[in-house]
């Protein structure tokens, strides 16, 4: 029987959108919104060049308006704070509060990610690749930002120390060093080295 690739396709955006909808599902947990979930996760997973208002509205797909009451409503709730920048006044970073960071252990998403860890080996990082491209095609098409993390991004650059002949890193975008840590944290100003389609 021909696969039917058009079905798939409709099957595979069905069941996305279908987890989108179920994650939350046994509704406001912890009393967050999924608006509120979704930007307590956000600050705690991205890079600190990525940990503000901007960023977050960009990834989230919404208004700035809509972001800053988002962000103001976790702000009211002790669990996102508001720092100002030393070297600009208008502008500020955004970082999860102590409290913040023992609600984001009962996110709800937690569930999503459990259930990935279960698929069979080589399973979670052969779906994050196929969503990885998913996701570079429909930023293309809205002309937003692919967020990404360091390790495949062209900003990276590696060298061995001299001092203590270990590998150092540095974002040639932001201008600075970046910690081992810090590799792995999404970051809204990556820029693949590559086509997600490539060899």
């Amino acid at each position: 029987m021909k696969a039917n690739r058009k079905g798939d396709a409709v099957y595979a955006a069905e069941a996305v959108a279908h987890l989108a909808r179920t994650i939350y599902s046994g509704g406001n947990a912890c009393g967050l919104t999924n608006a509120q979930w979704t930007a307590l996760r956000f600050f705690g997973t991205v890079s600190r060049f990525s940990r503000n208002l901007s960023a977050f509205a960009d990834y989230h797909a919404t208004s700035r308006g809509s972001a800053s009451q988002t962000i103001k409503s976790l702000i009211k709730k002790d669990l996102l704070s508001r720092i100002a920048s030393n070297e600009d006044g208008r502008s500020a970073r955004i970082e999860v509060t102590k409290k913040g960071r023992a609600f984001c252990e009962q996110d709800p998403f937690k569930r999503l990610v459990s259930a990935i860890e279960t698929l069979p080996d080589g399973g979670p990082n052969n779906l994050a690749a196929v969503l990885e491209g998913v996701l570079a095609c429909i930023d293309v098409d809205r002309q937003g930002k692919t967020l990404g993390t360091c390790p495949k991004c062209q900003f990276l650059k590696e060298c061995i120390s001299n001092k203590s002949a270990e590998t150092a890193y540095f974002c040639t975008h932001a201008q600075e060093e970046l910690s081992e840590l810090e590799l792995q944290l999404i970051c809204m100003n990556y820029s693949a080295k590559m086509s997600v389609f490539g060899a």
